[in-house]
């Protein structure tokens, strides 16, 4: 430790000392080179730590001076090296939450001592000078040789613990600056929870730096019990094979089943302590028996307290099974389905089950599966509004039962895809086109049907005509003008029809009269309707100079078109058209013509406003 304090002998006849302290064993730089000391020994002033320093001394008197002394080191003591963490190792896992044992190794030092020119322990000793300053022979002088601390007088006072699940943080789990040991067993630890641990060693200096970081994780906690589920205690006239199952315990990873048949468990039909479901299949059991069978829950905390212990009572001898579905005589059975029937009953170790399917119950099977193991059976792709004949049997360890008598069934009539895309389009005045998608293979043809509004009308749908099958168009030349209508299609066969389309609606175009035919208008015109208000029709008069492409739309106050009022060529004169709309509520609405001139010219447009009052 600082302040480091050099020492040597008296040498004889000596008046002063010269004390030079280097860096370099060679002396090349020195620290210190004092040619006055007159004593024997030297406080130095504060050096750097750790270092290793060299030192030597010579005598001087008026006749002189001797040779220097032997040359020692030294090494200045520095905070304790940090220690090395043992146990637990870093990323242990499953430690206890109580009895923890940590260790470390002891903090090296940073230290000095006493050791020679060539870094070995060295004794103090006495030293004599040979030769004198000048030269003189004979004249013998002697120097006690320096010397210096010996052995390692600074040690490892303290050692500090820290203990965090958050090294981040400033709070500690554990913290103990008190230890003299290097061990320390800390208990109280949460379950399953990362915690994270550093050590620091203290000496007369001060306290070294802390150990990084290492981490250990806590053993998860014993498995809460767990609740037996089925067979029910006290069970009886149970069929084989018999499935045992329990609900989930916290925290299990796996569990232990044991089935006996002594109340008192001394021995065992089951014992499987490697179970990670939660559900067993017993082996075959003796018929007629009575069984015992608990739970244990495991994991690598622990075992957990035994379940309740339920008892079930096994079944006798094999009887037929019952068909589930399809029902006996059952109509429209669809093509494809899966066949149901009920675990034999009375059945001690059901080894598998016969399925057959036939449409002659005299002929070969259709159908034949003896690989069953469980109690259904799937098919596919049966013929269409055919009659079908299935029976089962089952199969134990004495060989196979009796057959169920036969099941009898329909399958049903193939279906028709519903057209769909249905569009309905006003394309000249009396007349509608109707387009629709066909979507089915089997249809006869298609039938239309229409009714006055919406398709929320409560109008009825009268049948318009049928038409051949691959026909998707129609022309309905028997519309009103000026009149909303929905249309609906669907497709039909000998045995069923299909779904409806979709409705299509659509507003028909305003029937036109030309209202003077003696002279021509000078100019486009759109006049105001009359009567205006209105309730339920009004006429719109126009007029056109030239023979054109006119269009008249009605429309919402909120710009909306409602309808297409007229959409076609017209040659040059004054018109009108008559607008019924008695399913349209009150209120003002827009009626626009846009009008294009078949030479070419400027389109002519022009709206005005019309008011319905019911």
């Amino acid at each position: 430790m600082q302040p480091v304090t050099l020492k040597w002998r008296s040498a004889l006849r000596a008046s002063s000392y010269t004390l030079e302290v280097s860096e370099d064993p060679a002396f090349g730089t020195l620290i210190i080179s004092d040619s006055t000391i007159t004593d024997t020994l030297r406080e130095l002033p504060q050096l750097e730590v750790p270092k290793t320093y060299y030192w030597r001394v010579k005598a001087r008197n008026i006749g002189g001076v001797s040779e220097f002394s032997e040359v020692w080191n030294f090494r200045t003591l520095g905070l304790p090296l940090t220690v090395n963490l043992v146990s637990p190792l870093n990323g242990a896992m499953d430690l206890p939450v109580n009895n923890v044992s940590f260790t470390w190794s002891k903090g090296g030092e940073q230290t000095f001592g006493a050791v020679s020119s060539n870094g070995e322990p060295k004794e103090a000793k006495a030293t004599g000078l040979s030769k004198r300053s000048g030269g003189t022979a004979g004249r013998s002088s002697g120097i006690n040789s320096p010397n210096s601390l010996t052995g390692n007088p600074e040690t490892i006072g303290k050692y500090w613990l820290e203990i965090t699940t958050d090294t981040s943080g400033s709070t500690m789990f554990f913290s103990d600056s008190t230890l003299t040991d290097t061990t320390r067993q800390v208990s109280g630890f949460a379950h399953l929870t990362t915690y994270y641990w550093r050590v620091k060693a203290q000496n007369e200096v001060g306290w070294g730096q802390f150990s990084g970081w290492y981490s250990f994780t806590t053993i998860i906690q014993r498995p809460g019990v767990t609740f037996l589920v089925s067979p029910q205690d006290q069970s009886t006239g149970l069929v084989q094979p018999i499935t045992v199952k329990w609900r989930t315990a916290p925290r299990a990873e796996k569990y232990t089943l044991e089935v006996s048949d002594s109340p008192g468990f001394t021995s065992f039909i089951v014992r499987d302590t490697n179970m990670t479901d939660t559900t067993r299949v017993l082996p075959a059991l003796a018929p007629l028996q009575e069984y015992y069978w608990r739970v244990y829950s495991v994991n690598i905390g622990g075992i957990s307290d035994t379940s309740a212990v339920w008892r079930f009572k096994t079944l006798g001898a094999p009887t037929t099974v019952n068909l589930v579905y399809p029902a006996d005589n059952a109509l429209n059975i669809p093509v494809d389905l899966t066949f149901t029937w009920t675990r034999a009953t009375d059945q001690e170790a059901v080894l598998g089950y016969w399925f057959e399917l036939t449409t002659d119950t005299a002929a070969t099977p259709i159908i034949k599966d003896t690989l069953l193991t469980d109690t259904l059976k799937a098919v596919n792709q049966l013929a269409n509004n055919t009659p079908f004949f299935w029976r089962v049997k089952a199969q134990n360890e004495t060989g196979w039962g009796n057959f169920t008598a036969w099941g009898r069934f329909k399958t049903v009539k193939k279906l028709i895809a519903p057209p769909t895309n249905l569009v309905a389009t006003a394309v000249a005045i009396g007349q509608v086109r109707l387009e629709w998608s066909d979507n089915s293979d089997n249809e006869s043809g298609f039938v239309i049907a229409r009714k006055t509004g919406d398709s929320t009308s409560l109008d009825p749908l009268v049948i318009l005509d049928s038409v051949a099958t691959g026909v998707t168009q129609y022309l309905d030349s028997l519309v009103s003008d000026t009149t909303l209508y929905s249309y609906v299609v669907v497709a039909y066969n000998n045995d069923t029809i299909s779904l409806p389309s979709n409705y299509a609606q659509v507003f028909t175009l305003t029937g036109i009269k030309e209202i003077i035919a003696d002279r021509l208008p000078m100019k486009f015109d759109l006049y105001q309707n009359y009567p205006n208000p209105f309730n339920p029709s009004t006429m719109i008069r126009f007029a056109i100079p030239k023979e054109s492409s006119v269009r008249i739309e009605l429309y919402s106050m909120q710009g909306e078109l409602i309808a297409v009022l007229l959409n076609g060529e017209m040659a040059a004169g004054y018109y009108e058209s008559r607008l019924e709309i008695p399913n349209y509520a009150s209120g003002i609405y827009l009626y626009r013509i846009v009008a294009q001139p078949a030479d070419g010219s400027e389109p002519f447009t022009k709206t005005k406003k019309l008011i319905l009052v019911k």
